[in-house]
C-alpha cells in the first residue's frame, strides 16, 4: 500500500495540530489534561502499538536520543518522567501555530 503526497501532508498537520492541542490542554487544564492529549496522539499517530518505534526527538541527545517506547515519547512531549530527566515537555511550550516545510518526499512503490 503507497502513500501520497497529499497523506503525507496530512499526516504532519495532524501531527502539528496535534502538538497545538498539548499546549492548549495544558495551559487550559493543567498536566493531567496534557498528558492525556499526548498520549491519544502517540496512539494516532505512532506505531508503539506494532512493536520499537526509533522516534528521534528534536531536542533529545545522549543516551536517551530516540525514543523506543511509547513512554519515552510521551517523557519527551510532557516531561515529568524520572527516568528521562532531561525532558522539561516540548507539547508544553505553548504552541499555538506550526508550520512544516518539507524539502524533498521519496516515494517509491510500497516503501
Amino acid at each position: 500500500m503507497s502513500i501520497t503526497e497529499s497523506e503525507l501532508d496530512e499526516a504532519r498537520a495532524g501531527w502539528g495540530n496535534a502538538l497545538i492541542d498539548i499546549s492548549r490542554a495544558f495551559d487550559e487544564d493543567g498536566f493531567d489534561a496534557a498528558r492525556a492529549v499526548a498520549e491519544q496522539m502517540l496512539n494516532d499517530a505512532y506505531g508503539y502499538g506494532f512493536g520499537p518505534v526509533l522516534f528521534k526527538p528534536t531536542m533529545a541527545s545522549g543516551e536517551q536520543t530516540f525514543r523506543s517506547t511509547k513512554n519515552g515519547a510521551l517523557s519527551y512531549f510532557v516531561g515529568h518522567d524520572n527516568d528521562f530527566p532531561l525532558d522539561g515537555g516540548f507539547g508544553l511550550k505553548g504552541w499555538r501555530a506550526m508550520r512544516s516545510v518539507t524539502a524533498a518526499s521519496f516515494i517509491e512503490g510500497d516503501v
